[in-house]
């Protein structure tokens, strides 16, 4: 084939639907696997480049219809494979996204925009058997490719999450099937299409035998695209649910720990008198070894520091313990005013989520900032009325306009309130999660905002009854209070 009969208006017009669809797939990739070993303009042309030779080998060879988009998808695979950095299977899964969710739309799209075509030229038009044909093919194979480049666009913006904290096995189980049913999908369409026609050998008139084929593979495009669908956000909720139970899991006992400890050095401040006696006697008979030995087993057992906070719960005044040492560590000012209202003392378990959570995102926020900032830490929680007010203030290095997500709308997210961060990565995001869930499981309202440097969380929850019974997992936290 030489140039002036590759230079026609049909593939000018594929070359151009090509130009979209390779850089559109090229802004999924860079979005979902970070920068390539290449510039992106370098690997759209690679791109663009392989899709024209394959089309000049297809058009040459003659090849089988359903040859043409596997070998465009190989390609992209391949590339993905080699250009971009990470582990291979997320850039499996990256290339097999790209593949099923193009491939399918645009089979579900071709389908249903032929099939009226027909509809119309025959209803309309009155052509008794109407055929695709000439021009019409090369309009819709570009119209499918607006199509995939509008998926692409879409998968950019919502899919990233998908690509964050996952080990790899995990993407291995998204991407395999994804692979296996497109692939399935478009030999069944091809099958069953070529075995329509070939088995009516005309006896049902053309437009029919077109029509049943159409119907029949954009049936099939759209339930294998709405399988692939449900497939991928299911298996990535689930994967949410296992990080949070799994984040509960340990957040009970780390504060169990934290509990345990704070006990202990209560004990030790209630035997302080004798442990003075017995020291003031070592000192008078200057037996300063046994002295020393006393004092290194005082502080082995718990040290002798002040009391923590005293806010009504022993499980709350160990986290708060804790996470103000850690915070005067790490030279953030630390101010805070918490009471725990009677009624809430039975919700252990769920008043330590909810600073728990609170407090290690302050504590990250403040830790990013630099060290000519002064970072701090304020906590104010009391009963207001007949509800708990908790809010809590630190500094960020994150500039914002101040606005207001409500948790019972659930609608607040990691990227929303931090611009540029993943959704779920490495955990984050899945803390202010699990507070939001304490705030939906108790009638509660969440707040979150940012506002000159300042991140603020106010979280709002009407105070239970004294009488009613406690929860299950307050049963799990019996003898913390």
């Amino acid at each position: 084939m030489d140039m002036e009969q590759f230079l026609t208006e049909e593939n000018l017009l594929a070359a151009a639907a090509y130009l979209g669809y390779a850089w559109a797939a090229t802004d999924f990739l860079s979005r979902c696997l970070g920068k390539a070993r290449i510039p992106k303009t370098a690997f759209a042309s690679l791109l663009l480049g392989g899709l024209l030779l394959v089309r000049m080998a297809a058009i040459h060879c003659r090849f089988p219809p359903i040859a043409f988009p596997c070998l465009c998808h190989l390609l992209l695979i391949g590339l993905a494979l080699l250009l971009f950095r990470g582990e291979w299977e997320k850039k499996l899964l990256a290339a097999a996204l790209a593949f099923a969710a193009t491939t399918l739309a645009g089979d579900f799209f071709g389908a249903a925009l032929s099939f009226l075509s027909l509809l119309w030229l025959h209803a309309v038009q009155g052509l008794e058997a109407p055929i695709l044909e000439g021009w019409a093919l090369p309009l819709l194979d570009a119209a499918q490719y607006a199509v995939k480049i509008g998926i692409l666009a879409w998968m950019a913006r919502r899919l990233a999450p998908i690509f964050s904290g996952k080990i790899r096995t995990w993407y291995l189980l998204l991407a395999l099937p994804l692979l296996a049913l497109t692939a399935v999908a478009n030999l069944a369409g091809w099958g069953a299409s070529n075995g329509i026609l070939l088995q009516s050998r005309g006896n049902m008139g053309i437009y029919y035998d077109q029509l049943f084929s159409y119907a029949g593979i954009g049936i099939l495009a759209g339930l294998s695209l709405f399988a692939a669908g449900s497939y991928v956000f299911g298996m990535h909720r689930i994967y949410l649910d296992q990080q949070k139970n799994s984040q509960y899991s340990s957040q009970a006992a780390a504060y169990r720990m934290l509990l345990e400890q704070y006990r202990q050095t209560e004990r030790l401040r209630h035997d302080m008198k004798n442990h003075i006696l017995a020291l003031s006697g070592l000192y008078e008979h200057k037996d300063w070894d046994n002295m020393g030995c006393y004092l290194a087993d005082l502080r082995d057992c718990g040290g002798i520091s002040a009391p923590g906070e005293a806010t009504g719960s022993l499980a709350v005044d160990a986290l708060l313990c804790h996470k103000q040492r850690l915070a005067e560590d790490q030279g953030i000012a630390w101010e805070c005013d918490v009471q725990i209202p009677k009624p809430c003392r039975a919700y252990a378990f769920d008043l330590c989520v909810l600073f728990g959570n609170l407090l290690d995102n302050a504590l990250e926020a403040c830790g990013q900032l630099p060290d000519s900032n002064c970072p701090f830490i304020h906590i104010q929680a009391r009963a207001v009325k007949k509800c708990f007010l908790l809010e809590v203030k630190n500094s960020t290095a994150q500039i914002a306009s101040h606005r207001h997500i409500n948790s019972t709308a659930n609608t607040a997210s990691c990227e929303e309130l931090f611009p540029g961060r993943p959704a779920v990565a490495d955990g984050h995001g899945i803390g202010l999660q699990n507070v939001r869930d304490v705030a939906d499981k108790h009638h509660g309202i969440l707040e979150t905002g940012i506002k000159n440097g300042v991140f603020t969380a106010s979280l709002l929850m009407p105070l239970p009854e004294e009488k009613k019974p406690a929860r299950k997992d307050a049963k799990e936290m019996e003898g913390w209070i």
